[in-house]
């Protein structure tokens, strides 16, 4: 019992801190990511972060580890093979690869989600329905926790890093500079990683709001 608890363990730690093949595949298509109305572009990402660890998962071990310029960005590096083969016995494990194998199962690459996603094959649509609560649209569940953990991470993690660049730009401009955001949810973050930037921010609820914020003085409104 101690030996298993100790496996459990391992992989746990193998899995947290193996994270980068994911921010690194999850950055790279960040270009096709697009809120819905009155929904969020974290609820977007949440979809797409589940869709790259099951399909990582459904390929059993087979890519972690891999070398190359892109391959080695985009899959888990060898220190998590052991999270990624479950342990099955000698029936199951044979007839599971067989069956993987013979359907060529692999993760999808970073250029067929992205062609994929709003168009072709409309991944974005089809993860709606694949991840259906009871039959439903599972964006309002999924928006409601996404809600509690944002609420709580605001006081565990860290703020975001910025783009130091964007940043000088920002505090350079001469002109007022309007900042959109894909949901009310995600202001609170965007002023505190301006502001931690040393740039002046107001918020506007309304196309009135900015126009009346116009004549005071302030780098970024959002």
């Amino acid at each position: 019992e101690e030996e298993d608890d100790d496996d459990h363990e391992s992989n746990g730690d193998d899995i947290m801190s193996d994270r980068e093949w994911l921010v690194n595949k999850m950055t790279a298509l960040s270009h096709v990511m697009h809120a819905r109305p009155g929904s969020s572009l974290s609820c977007e990402y949440a979809m797409l972060a589940r869709l790259l660890i099951e399909e990582q998962e459904l390929d059993n071990g087979r890519s972690v580890g891999k070398g190359g310029k892109y391959a080695s960005r985009f899959h888990p590096s060898s220190s998590s093979r052991k999270s990624q083969q479950p342990q099955q016995d000698e029936s199951s494990s044979s007839s599971s690869s067989s069956t993987a194998a013979q359907q060529g199962s692999r993760p999808l690459t970073v250029g067929e989600i992205s062609a994929n996603w709003n168009d072709g094959g409309h991944l974005s649509d089809t993860l709606l329905v694949r991840y259906n609560v009871d039959g439903k649209n599972p964006l309002p569940i999924l928006k409601e926790n996404l809600k509690k953990v944002c609420q709580d991470a605001h006081h565990e993690y860290p703020l975001p890093p910025t783009n130091q660049v964007i940043c000088d730009a920002l505090a350079d401009c001469s002109a007022k500079v309007y900042v959109t955001v894909g949901h009310k949810w995600d202001i609170d973050v965007t002023v505190q990683v301006l502001e931690q930037s040393g740039l002046q921010v107001q918020i506007a609820s309304s196309m009135d709001d900015m126009n009346n914020n116009d004549e005071e003085e302030s780098s970024s409104t959002i």
